[in-house]
């Protein structure tokens, strides 16, 4: 069967089975247009060595093309985190660096090895991974105990007595003194992703 007989089958298929999960990649450029380069099938089971080659690939395809690549930003979660590993030139981070070499923040572009890829974490997705951490500080069996320079401790207890005290002074007819909402406090399967509410966490 040649190639434009399967696409002309898939296109006026009535079938209604689609793919659960894909991996997509996009291409933003430096005027700010955001591009769909590639889509990827995941199973679920997606590794850090076939994000690896799915890079190399989408990297290869925008060099083709003639749009030269400068960066790559994705969220810490899991594979990706290994992918990062894959990438960086020095391998591994210590957790207890504060401040790292360039050789850690980028990778030889697979198209031009004289040329460098930069690796930055998505802001928003470190912003949630954060509050989400302040969250579990200083709660049984948590895995985090934030503390302050004095020696106080910082956790959702905090966020929750700025709530109560910002919404006595609204009662009173005062200015709130921090921006904290109840959807701050109460996460739902909506403000739980919604950047705003844990970016309040931290103003």
């Amino acid at each position: 069967m040649t190639i434009p007989m399967t696409l002309r089958i898939l296109m006026t298929s009535t079938s209604q089975h689609h793919m659960p999960n894909v991996n997509q990649w996009r291409y933003r450029s430096v005027t700010g247009r955001t591009y769909n380069c590639e889509f990827f099938y995941n199973n679920g089971t997606l590794s850090g060595d076939a994000l690896l080659e799915q890079f190399t690939r989408v990297v290869m395809n925008c060099k083709t093309i003639g749009s030269r690549v400068l960066s790559l930003v994705c969220d810490a979660g899991g594979n990706n985190a290994r992918l990062m590993s894959l990438l960086r030139e020095s391998g591994l981070l210590f957790p207890t660096q504060a401040w790292v070499g360039e050789e850690s923040v980028r990778t030889v572009n697979p198209y031009d090895s004289s040329r460098h890829i930069y690796l930055i974490h998505c802001a928003t997705h470190d912003l949630k991974a954060v509050r989400n951490a302040l969250f579990i500080s200083w709660v049984p069996n948590g895995a985090r105990e934030f503390l302050s320079d004095d020696g106080n401790r910082i956790g959702k207890a905090v966020l929750e007595g700025c709530y109560k005290r910002d919404a006595a002074r609204l009662l009173r007819g005062t200015t709130p003194q921090t921006t904290i909402s109840k959807d701050t406090i109460v996460l739902n399967r909506w403000s739980k992703m919604n950047v705003s509410h844990a970016k309040k966490c931290l103003e």
